[in-house]
């Protein structure tokens, strides 16, 4: 009996000693896969730059957890790729937070058009899986601009001046914004190819208005410390309507100079700013209307009706020529 239970266990460990290379194989096998397949910060931004690269939105979009895709659509992510292709993009070292559960890291991205982006991204696990949690602003210099022509076409003012950067806000208040697309509304805007250097840009905005007046403005950008791109200025929407409207609006109030500035230089020197100053100012202005118009290319005509304090009524056709890239000023009077 005893000699049978020695056998016995003399069996087992040889079955034993047998499987321990199995054991370590599988093992290894186990530990190995895990490792390839597990989940990490680093591989989550590899993942990230190498769908951006590649312009796979899609695989891009996937870095990011649920949460912060809640907050910033794939639509909205969709718009700002297609508006500047990202040519590089790269990470610093990953700094992981004591706890193990979240981990920061200074990503770049460089766009097709210049223009570059550093923003501190944060990690967290998300279903047991590393994801992008938040950090990553994806502002463009092109994305800006579709943004704020898009606002201007559908009349949406408060979305176009938040285009602008602080400083321009307060130069160029909502109010007269509001004003100048009103008086001769865009139907079509769109840029050209933005040039940029370091965190500054400048590209030519085309507006085509109401009127069929074809606008060119020289816009500058900026880029603030949080990486986002705003209208620094160059916003100027000159049409002859818009030139007229000045005029008026200046005699209605007596402020001569203004109105004095709606002139060409050459029918400035004809007339100095003082002597038409003096003229008005004896009998204000009670009415100023205008229109119809007749626009063709760099020139426009209309009629203009003027009437003083002193009872006396003017008619003429004014015109209008276009000054420089885009400015429109009284050329002449023309009784009529």
């Amino acid at each position: 009996m005893f000699d049978n239970i020695r056998q016995r266990k003399r069996e087992y460990w040889i079955a034993l000693i047998l499987l321990m290379p199995l054991f370590s194989i599988t093992i290894g096998i186990y530990v190995g896969v895990s490792s390839a397949t597990r989940s990490t910060p680093d591989k989550t931004l590899d993942a990230f730059c190498n769908a951006m690269r590649s312009g796979n939105t899609s695989r891009a979009y996937s870095q990011y957890s649920s949460r912060y895709q809640r907050s910033y659509s794939r639509q909205q992510f969709e718009s700002t790729m297609s508006a500047d292709v990202v040519t590089s993009c790269s990470y610093n070292s990953i700094s992981i937070s004591t706890s193990g559960d979240g981990a920061i890291a200074r990503l770049r991205l460089v766009y097709a058009s210049g223009a570059a982006e550093k923003d501190n991204v944060t990690l967290s696990q998300d279903k047991n899986a590393w994801k992008i949690d938040s950090g990553m602003h994806l502002s463009t210099p092109a994305h800006l601009l579709n943004t704020f022509c898009a606002a201007i076409q559908r009349g949406d003012y408060n979305a176009a001046h938040a285009a602008f950067t602080g400083r321009y806000q307060h130069e160029y208040p909502i109010q007269q914004l509001k004003n100048d697309v009103s008086i001769d509304k865009v139907f079509s805007c769109t840029h050209g190819p933005v040039s940029v250097s370091g965190i500054d840009g400048l590209v030519m905005l085309t507006f085509v208005h109401a009127s069929g007046v074809l606008d060119n403005d020289i816009v500058s950008l900026s880029q603030d410390h949080t990486n986002t791109w705003r209208i620094e200025n160059g916003i100027d929407l000159a049409t002859p309507i818009r030139t007229l409207a000045i005029f008026c609006d200046a005699m209605h109030r007596g402020d001569y100079q203004v109105a004095y500035d709606q002139f060409t230089n050459t029918f400035q020197d004809l007339m100095p700013e003082p002597q038409f100053a003096d003229i008005f100012s004896r009998n204000k202005i009670t009415l100023c209307e205008y229109g119809p118009f007749s626009i063709a290319q760099t020139r426009a005509e209309a009629i203009l009706k003027l009437s003083n304090t002193a009872l006396l009524a003017y008619r003429s056709i004014v015109r209008l020529i276009q000054q420089g890239a885009s400015d429109w000023k009284i050329d002449s009077f023309r009784p009529v």
